[in-house]
């Protein structure tokens, strides 16, 4: 059953910490066996990638099959229903135009020396793109990992969709005293929980008869969802619900589980969600449920997982950018840096660097 836990209890911090060094994932050093997966491909290229996809994906390929061709995708892409096809479009004009806002403007000046100082942006060559591919398919991961590479300028995309054992998707929702329909925020947990069974959905919510209705709106839902045996051993063994006193622990325990995505059904959710430091997406208000931001909302579905949202962010058009700096001195601007820079050489005992910036001053410099 899902944990339940309470912040006025003696044994709540023990048990959140559990809650979150808990390994959903898998037994294995994940680390460990990616890099020797990486290290057998880059010694036997192709014959290593065959191997591994008939050893994963249980599926048996020549050289030859690793790429599709035009006209593989050209057939498949004409077999889907016309509907799906019309709200992937949809998405993808939405998802576009949001990405359109983030290229960061050049920064190119003359400081008061008389040097020129710059950087600019410009895209990477080419960029491999995972999309997910496990328990379900995910076509709104081509458009979240395709566009914004596009959007950078990057001129060789190459797309793969393995099939991979876990998927890693927490979802924290702070829900108010009695305002919200307990079916919608168990639809929302469930909307997570059906991703894989390693999947995490947790509750924070100063209410036990609302945490209550939503346990029992879950069940309710769970008997009529086509993926509920993944979803029901996703909330059985890694749900959780967190009661605490009010908001201002709220916000503390939602940092420090630093969730991959994060609803705010509260009517002071701008307030609320301001105050949050780590999350990678963040939903606002009862009438934002994340699977918004999955499908057609703008901003990417591609968010940092496993806590990561501490340190890291989603998925953008900067990650297919690259930065170049630029410096340009003249003869006054380079005499009047030089003898610092001179000084700081001769102190790291780099006579070269000392010399390459001594030898353009004027004799007496």
């Amino acid at each position: 059953m899902p944990a339940r836990l309470t912040t006025r209890d003696a044994g709540f911090e023990p048990a959140f910490r559990r809650l979150l060094e808990a390994k959903r994932e898998s037994a294995a050093d994940v680390d460990a066996a990616v890099a020797a997966i990486i290290e057998d491909v880059a010694l036997r290229g192709d014959a290593a990638l065959i191997d591994y996809t008939r050893r994963f994906d249980g599926v048996d390929l020549a050289a030859s099959d690793l790429r599709l061709t035009r006209a593989e995708i050209t057939e498949g892409a004409a077999g889907a229903p016309s509907e799906a096809v019309a709200a992937l479009r949809l998405a993808a004009e939405r998802i576009e135009s949001f990405h359109r806002h983030q290229p960061p403007p050049a920064i190119d000046y003359v400081d008061a020396l008389g040097v020129r100082l710059a950087n600019r942006w410009r895209p990477i060559a080419a960029a491999g793109l995972y999309v997910p591919g496990g328990s379900a398919a995910y076509p709104s991961s081509v458009l979240m990992n395709a566009l914004p590479a596009k959007v950078a300028g990057v001129e060789r995309l190459v797309m793969t969709v393995p099939t991979p054992g876990g998927v890693l998707n927490p979802l924290v929702l702070a829900a108010a005293d009695r305002h919200n329909d307990p079916k919608w925020i168990a639809a929302d947990l469930l909307s997570q929980a059906e991703h894989d069974s390693a999947a995490q959905a947790i509750l924070v919510t100063d209410d036990t008869g609302f945490a209550d209705a939503v346990e029992a709106a879950l069940e309710g839902h769970l008997a009529r969802l086509p993926r509920a045996q993944i979803a029901r051993a996703s909330w059985r063994a890694h749900g959780a619900i967190l009661l605490v006193r009010d908001w201002e622990e709220a916000v503390a325990l939602v940092d420090r589980i630093a969730p991959e995505h994060l609803e705010v059904a509260l009517e002071e959710a701008d307030a609320f969600a301001e105050r949050v430091r780590h999350a990678g997406a963040i939903f606002l208000g009862r009438h934002t449920p994340e699977a918004i931001g999955d499908y057609i909302a703008g901003p990417n579905h591609v968010l940092p997982t496993a806590r990561s949202a501490r340190f890291a962010s989603g998925l953008g058009v900067l990650d297919f950018l690259k930065r170049s700096t630029l410096v340009r001195c003249n003869a006054a601007s380079l005499a009047a840096l030089a003898p610092a820079a001179i000084r700081l050489a001769d102190a790291e005992g780099l006579e070269a660097h000392a010399l390459s910036l001594s030898i353009r001053l004027p004799p007496g410099a």
